[in-house]
């Protein structure tokens, strides 16, 4: 019984993981068991050479968060970006919205 249990539990922790994976996807951004569709992403930057830093506007307002990108698949991602949301990258040297830098 222990043994059953202890599968069921390994079980739905590997679903839950699955799909809770950060993922960058032809509609928009996986995040957290939703689709963010590009239109709603506001700002994204590079923090360094493997952060990608966004800014995506929600129900409640805008929230903030960041992948880490491999680095064999930067370029992948950043031509992906390019062509989904060129216009709003931001420069290193432009300040960040919402108060910080």
């Amino acid at each position: 019984e222990s043994g059953e249990l202890g599968l069921l539990s390994s079980l739905i922790f590997n679903i839950v993981i699955g799909f809770s994976r950060r993922q960058f996807r032809e509609n928009g951004l996986w995040l957290y068991f939703r689709l963010i569709r590009w239109s709603k992403v506001e700002w994204y930057y590079w923090e360094n050479s493997v952060t990608l830093r966004f800014r995506v506007e929600g129900f409640l307002g805008s929230s903030e968060f960041s992948f880490q990108i491999p680095h064999g698949e930067k370029q992948r991602v950043a031509n992906l970006l390019n062509e989904r949301v060129p216009q709003r990258v931001l420069e290193l040297s432009t300040t960040v919205p919402g108060g910080w830098n």
